[in-house]
């Protein structure tokens, strides 16, 4: 994570609050680092959600909502806070959403269901969001 926190700084310093990600995920094809929150499996939030949906048709699930194609389907999910104004600080993450966040991902996206409920490993409060493009 000290990587990830790292390269997460000094991208946030050069004002591209993003950009890191890349630079993260090229290092960890690379095996020089190591991308926190890949667990070398599904995530069993995800496995959860998918399961008893037809995969039919469905090409990805995208991380934000500009891509997602009619009739797509943009999955969030996320650590959950109920804080109103949580601290934030761009140079450390992973940090948990709040209600309004989770909405803003979806943007114009339609919200197909939105849980929050207690995540098991760790056992921390999470969101699970479901947004459709109509």
């Amino acid at each position: 994570m000290d990587r990830a926190r790292e390269l997460s700084a000094q991208y946030v310093a050069s004002g591209d609050p993003t950009g890191w990600f890349e630079q993260l995920y090229v290092e960890g094809q690379a095996g020089t680092s190591i991308v926190p929150w890949v667990q070398g499996m599904a995530n069993p939030i995800l496995v959860e959600w998918a399961r008893g949906r037809s995969g039919a048709g469905r090409k990805a699930l995208a991380a934000v909502h500009e891509p997602v194609a009619p009739g797509g389907t943009l999955l969030v999910i996320s650590f959950a806070t109920t804080e109103a104004e949580p601290v934030r600080d761009l140079a450390m993450m992973l940090w948990p959403l709040t209600r309004a966040e989770v909405d803003l991902a979806g943007g114009p996206l339609r919200p197909r269901e939105i849980e929050y409920f207690m995540g098991e490993n760790p056992p921390l409060p999470r969101w699970r969001a479901e947004f459709t493009h109509d």
